[in-house]
């Protein structure tokens, strides 16, 4: 009975401390804007310990530093398809808006977890992919 009460107490407690962090990791949208710049580092490249990558959005006169991997942001990494996304959307050349979608990584840093993007052309053309 005693042993029973224990694992309840303990299960109770796991619970109980697991609620917070959940919420704390819970995605954010950032400011809807400009791919400017996306990075990509190899294993080699000094900063990779860092982050494994960084794209850069700017809206209006501001501009937002989003990272993935790394010391950074840990486990949030994307996937080469997603990195490839990010990339033909600076190809666009301000046709696509990005919506970027993160969580707060380690001191300041804001760790990509995905994004929406969004066609910004006004004549409601979609621009044919580079041949």
């Amino acid at each position: 009975m005693r042993a029973r009460r224990s694992f309840a107490l303990a299960s109770f407690l796991a619970i109980a401390v697991a609620i917070p962090t959940t919420a704390h990791a819970a995605d954010k949208t950032g400011s809807e804007g400009q791919a400017k710049t996306v990075e990509v580092l190899s294993p080699s490249a000094d900063a990779y310990v860092k982050y494994h990558g960084r794209l850069f959005v700017t809206a209006g006169k501001s501009t937002v530093e989003y990272r993935w991997g790394g010391t950074s942001c840990g486990s949030r990494t994307l996937s080469a398809d997603m990195i490839q996304v990010l990339v033909e959307s600076i190809r666009q050349d301000g046709e696509v808006n990005i919506a970027p979608r993160y969580q707060n990584g380690q001191g300041s840093a804001k760790c990509l977890v995905g994004f929406s993007l969004r066609n910004n052309n006004k004549r409601g053309r979609v621009s044919k992919p580079p041949t």
